[in-house]
């Protein structure tokens, strides 16, 4: 029974076993004590004395509750899986060739789909790298996946081409404007700094040896070096006043002074610094250019100092003019006065004449008649060329007597003198017209001698107008003039108006001596004023004058 029992222990790799009560007088095998000691169905994990744990099955022998028989299997706790083991192991190793044969489906296959286009990208970026702004990803044939990642390269190659572009425009302007900025620089002769006012630090151009003969290296960069140069007579000012420019909110300033060179010689200087400054208002930094003017100023000395020469040779000319306008006034005055007694004499002897020989008869001779009148009619033009140089020679002597004077009441006064002297005034229709006028500062009996020429210039020169028709009036600007619609004159002879014994009509058509608008010009010149005429032949003519004394409101 043991050996039947371990036989088919050995082929089924199980113990089997069957077990009655001892009661029964039946003596059978058993292997364990747990076995014996077992009453019931069931199943159990049992070491027995072999020491190999094992997993039991029992079941009950009979239905008989007298007899107590189990039947009990015993399996080693690795039999149950071995097969599953053996089939895993199987499943493992196919799963491996599997994968491998995939991974190495996938390796040749990523070479030709991925790794090609990866190194196509490769190769732009490289082409990138080296400076070559125009590599693209060709997008015909790529994978879909990578189609997204060569669009942005593209997008991205495309965008940084076109900044480089405009960067490399800009650095070619920045690089012409420096250019031109250096050019300039040294074309002005002008030094152009930075100073930085936290740091107390100048940074300057090659100017600096233009200027001062100073190389970049050899100046010191600090502030101090510059003001230590400066003049000592101007030093404080430049100090102070630099210092209250970037106080202030001056957004530049400008200034001269005299500063030393290389050689220990002082040259002049212009400088013009623009203030930068931060949000509360504080100077932090300085930028300008300082210029060497020394040629300017020496020139500017030289001008001054011709111009006190010019100005002393004026005031002596001046005075000797003004010499000899005296002396010909005091002559004409002589001159004049002492003419007036021969012409006396000779216009009383041409009436004694003439009466003398009415009584006697000899006046009734044609010739005789025509000798006396002409003798007459020339004394009578001599005595008002006498009257003329005189009143010149007046005007020129007189002594202003500056006073307010009210024009009105003035050309109304001058009207009455000039009509009072006219000998048709009463078969003549003569039409005046008197405007308002401004108050104004002078000689009133000069001023008053200004409105009675050219009154009587007006009446005279519009003799064959019917009516005359004369006005006198100011303009806005309180210009002053004298209008006629008498026969006027061509405006090319407008320079030959003012000078004495200058006529632009004959003696015979209009009586006069030339003088009268020489005058008018003088009085209004020693009032500091202008007088000029504007005119047109058969439409009349007016005198438009100022006077350059002060006028009151």
């Amino acid at each position: 029974m043991p050996r039947y029992f371990n036989s088919l222990r050995t082929r089924l790799n199980c113990l089997v076993l069957l077990a009655v009560l001892p009661g029964l007088g039946l003596t059978l095998y058993a292997y364990t004590k747990e076995l014996q000691l077992r009453k019931a169905d069931g199943v159990a994990e049992i070491v027995n004395g072999d020491g190999i744990p094992r997993l039991y099955a029992f079941r009950s022998l009979s239905n008989l509750p007298q007899v107590n028989a189990y039947m009990g299997i015993g399996l080693s706790d690795k039999a149950p899986f071995a097969i599953a083991e053996r089939n895993l192991q199987r499943n493992l190793l196919g799963l491996a060739m599997i994968a491998a044969g995939a991974i190495a489906i996938l390796w040749i296959g990523s070479d030709v789909l991925i790794l090609h286009w990866i190194r196509r990208f490769t190769h732009a970026i490289y082409r990138l790298a080296a400076g070559d702004f125009t590599a693209r990803m060709s997008l015909e044939h790529i994978p879909e996946e990578m189609r997204q990642l060569a669009a942005t390269f593209n997008s991205m190659t495309k965008s940084l081409a076109s900044q480089i572009a405009q960067r490399n425009q800009v650095e070619g302007d920045l690089k012409k404007a420096n250019e031109r900025f250096q050019l300039a620089t040294a074309a002005v002769n002008a030094i152009i700094y930075d100073w930085d006012l936290s740091k107390k630090t100048i940074t300057r151009t090659q100017g600096l040896f233009d200027v001062l003969s100073y190389s970049t290296t050899e100046a010191d960069s600090t502030d101090n070096w510059w003001f230590e140069r400066i003049h000592p007579d101007d030093q404080k000012y430049a100090r102070t006043y630099i210092a209250q420019v970037l106080k202030s909110a001056s957004a530049d300033f400008s200034l001269e002074y005299r500063i030393r060179n290389r050689d220990n010689h002082y040259i002049y200087v212009w400088e013009k610094g623009l203030i930068v400054r931060n949000t509360d208002g504080s100077a932090v930094r300085v930028v300008g250019s300082i210029l060497d003017i020394t040629e300017r100023k020496q020139a500017e000395a030289a001008v001054s100092q011709m111009n006190v020469m010019l100005e002393q040779q004026v005031q002596e000319r001046t005075a000797q003019l003004a010499a000899t306008n005296q002396e010909l006034e005091s002559f004409c005055y002589s001159v004049s006065h002492d003419l007036r007694a021969p012409l006396r004499h000779i216009t009383g002897f041409a009436e004694a004449l003439a009466q003398q020989l009415e009584r006697n008869g000899a006046i009734a001779d044609v010739k005789v008649n025509r000798y006396i009148e002409a003798i007459q009619s020339s004394s009578e033009r001599m005595a008002m060329l006498i009257d003329g140089l005189l009143t010149l020679s007046r005007v020129g002597r007189k002594q202003l007597v500056e006073q307010p004077v009210e024009l009105y009441s003035l050309v109304e006064t001058a009207i009455s003198l000039v009509m009072s002297q006219v000998e048709d005034a009463t078969s003549r229709a003569i039409e005046f017209k008197v405007g308002n006028f401004p108050t104004v500062r002078g000689d009133p009996t000069l001023i008053q001698q200004i409105f009675i020429n050219l009154i009587d210039n007006a009446v005279k020169f519009s003799h064959h107008a019917q009516p005359a028709i004369i006005q006198i009036d100011s303009l806005p600007d309180r210009t002053l003039f004298v209008k006629d619609n008498g026969i006027g004159f061509q405006m090319e002879y407008a320079d030959q108006l003012f000078g004495a014994f200058q006529r632009l009509h004959s003696q015979r058509d209009f009586k006069g001596t030339g003088i009268g608008l020489a005058i008018v010009q003088h009085i209004i010149h020693r009032h500091g004023g202008t007088i000029w005429a504007e005119s047109h032949p058969n439409q009349g003519t007016t005198f438009y004058f100022k006077l350059g004394l002060v006028v009151e409101d």
